[in-house]
């Protein structure tokens, strides 16, 4: 699978340059839209996973195995690019 392109950053503040900030809101639009539409139970743990917690961890804090967290999150995370590859949202688009 190929990488999503690198950002170009401002020589003077490290940030994106503005056309590229402006398709980066528009993308975050599009991925918040995908996780939007998934089913709740797996909407949760994606974005739990999206904030940095790995399945065990979200299995513990929601009183889940980790097996039940880890598929919630494989499925959920299926979804999200389901939906996004079928927007042409994928990875190399520009």
């Amino acid at each position: 699978m190929e990488d999503l392109p690198a950002i170009e950053r401002s020589a003077t503040d490290g940030a994106p340059r503005p056309d590229q900030a402006a398709q980066l809101s528009d993308l975050a639009a599009q991925i918040e839209r995908a996780i939007d539409a998934i089913p709740e139970s797996r909407r949760r743990v994606v974005r739990m996973y999206l904030a940095g917690y790995n399945s065990t961890e979200i299995g513990s804090l929601m009183g889940w195995s980790e097996a039940k967290a880890r598929n919630l999150l494989y499925r959920g995370l299926g979804d999200v690019r389901e939906r996004l590859a079928s927007a042409g949202v994928a990875p190399g688009i520009q």
